[in-house]
């Protein structure tokens, strides 16, 4: 059995090793001591999946580590912790999903593996951890966005609103969520950008009662991205502003579609038009060439919609 001054001065020098970014350092000096106590083993789970995320190509075997560490820690605490511990382990299996290819049919196992896991952990929060459900629902949506996106079309069950609605609850108290915020209000919008193209897809001539139901849903994602736009703007780099601008492009893409034939159904298309020329610059400041490409196709394909 290690003496606790060791263990306590293992701890001050993974702190510190993890304050400089020295990941794998804080690893090995953590994992003499793990099995002393709770806040070992978590810093050591957190040093595993810090180093994964640094070059994740390389080191999938170290995400596979803080998962084992993090299970641990979930499986033998209790309340709030465990809650914790539930957030952690469904990051790092989100991590690990994240490693296989989409055709990989491990990836929607890595899926079930996550709903399996929130499962449990919504069972053990008791009915009077609001924050915790919240959390939970989050993952929940994320987790089955995922799932279908994975799906072929023809495997599909019908369009539902169920992921929508689990964000929506998500959202209502956004101090659960954290900084999940924003990845929430983006996974709500491309819900309700996904339901309204699969629902136009199956329904070609719809009800004005479910056009109006569409645009609605449509006119929340486009505000929701716009806001998620301006805060990328000032907040991250150019291949995250991108990635937000070609989203709004293809709210606006989807809008088109649901306006009728006429003047109202090119303007859409002119704010789509206009995004993907930010998208465009976006990717000249990042230096990103490949990006340039497909971006700049796209955009002439839009272009090509308003002739």
């Amino acid at each position: 059995m290690l003496p606790p001054t060791f263990a306590s001065g293992a701890l001050v020098a993974a702190r510190q090793q993890r304050t400089k970014g020295n990941f794998k350092a804080a690893i090995e000096v953590l994992s003499p001591i793990k099995d002393t106590g709770t806040t070992a083993r978590m810093l050591y789970a957190q040093s595993l999946q810090d180093a994964f995320d640094e070059n994740s190509d390389e080191n999938v075997e170290l995400i596979d580590q803080a998962i084992t560490e993090f299970e641990h820690l979930y499986r033998y605490t209790h309340g709030q912790q465990r809650v914790r511990h539930a957030k952690s382990l469904i990051e790092a299996l989100f991590d690990k999903a994240y490693t296989l290819a989409d055709s990989d049919p491990n990836f929607v196992a890595g899926l079930d593996e996550i709903l399996k896991v929130i499962v449990s952990a919504r069972q053990g929060a008791g009915r009077n951890s609001q924050s915790a459900r919240a959390l939970l629902l989050f993952y929940e949506a994320r987790a089955l966005q995922e799932k279908r996106a994975f799906t072929d079309e023809a495997e599909r069950a019908p369009p539902s609103r169920d992921t929508i609605e689990k964000y929506q609850q998500a959202l209502k108290d956004p101090n659960a969520l954290g900084e999940k915020v924003a990845e929430a209000r983006d996974g709500l919008a491309q819900a309700l950008a996904t339901f309204t193209e699969e629902t136009l897809a199956s329904n070609s001539n719809p009800s004005d009662a479910l056009r109006r139901r569409m645009r609605h849903d449509m006119g929340e994602a486009v505000q929701i991205h716009r806001d998620l736009v301006e805060h990328a703007w000032h907040n991250q780099p150019d291949s995250d502003l991108a990635g937000m601008l070609e989203n709004l492009a293809s709210d606006f893409e989807i809008l088109a579609k649901l306006k009728r034939k006429g003047p109202f159904k090119e303007t859409p298309l002119l704010e789509a038009v206009r995004a993907m020329e930010r998208v465009v610059a976006a990717y000249h400041s990042a230096r990103d060439s490949d990006a340039i490409s497909e971006a700049q196709a796209r955009l002439e394909d839009l272009r090509q919609k308003m002739r």
